[in-house]
């Protein structure tokens, strides 16, 4: 841990001469994963179920559009983070970016921990891990209803435990999940934008 942590100050040192600019984006970042994976997912899953999918298959889908959202959870923050990362690289485009990953799953691993059902941090070698690590990232949610009113999603979560699982997915494990997926295109970004930089100069010097 040490080690990493050495290496991360070595990068920031390397690739700014101001800690704050970097500090600065770094948040910037992290609200912008938060705000993608609390925000953007939903819409992209209910815009996909209830309009996408009619569209082209010419008939409503059988899933409910809770169970497709939550069965579909690790699709849909890869897709948004990869897009939001590759997009915002292009603005923010300091290297601590490629970090923006460690925060969401520092939280990951601290409820994976203290919250997750069957681990007992007191009694480690107790613990039911098995339990735990479906809870946490499993599928195969069983949500037959789709709820209208605030009303009915509160009887709902006395009424199935998937949806309290996928609830707890989405907030614990799709920031996690978003922020890797948002690193690796702001990379992937800065990446090809250096490489189009380089063609540009080699072909200026060829010339």
């Amino acid at each position: 841990m040490s080690r990493f942590s050495s290496w991360i100050r070595g990068e920031i040192r390397s690739q700014t001469a101001s800690p704050a600019a970097a500090a600065a984006q770094y948040i910037i970042h992290i609200v912008i994963v938060y705000a993608v994976a609390g925000y953007c997912l939903p819409w992209l899953a209910w815009a996909i179920h209830d309009a996408v999918i009619p569209a082209l298959l010419h008939q409503t889908p059988k899933e409910s559009t809770w169970q497709f959202f939550f069965s579909n959870l690790l699709g849909f923050s890869l897709v948004c983070g990869l897009l939001a990362g590759f997009l915002n690289a292009t603005i923010l485009s300091h290297p601590i970016v490629r970090f923006v990953w460690v925060v969401p799953f520092a939280l990951l691993a601290l409820a994976f921990v203290f919250t997750a059902p069957g681990i007992y941090p007191t009694m480690i070698l107790q613990s039911d891990f098995g339990e735990a690590f479906h809870y946490t990232f499993g599928g195969g949610f069983n949500i037959p209803h789709s709820y209208s009113t605030y009303r009915e999603l509160w009887t709902g979560f006395s009424e199935t435990r998937d949806l309290l699982r996928g609830l707890y997915q989405f907030r614990v494990t799709v920031p996690a999940y978003t922020g890797v997926a948002y690193s690796f295109g702001a990379w992937l970004s800065i990446r090809l934008r250096k490489a189009r930089a380089h063609s540009y100069t080699a072909d200026r010097t060829a010339a």
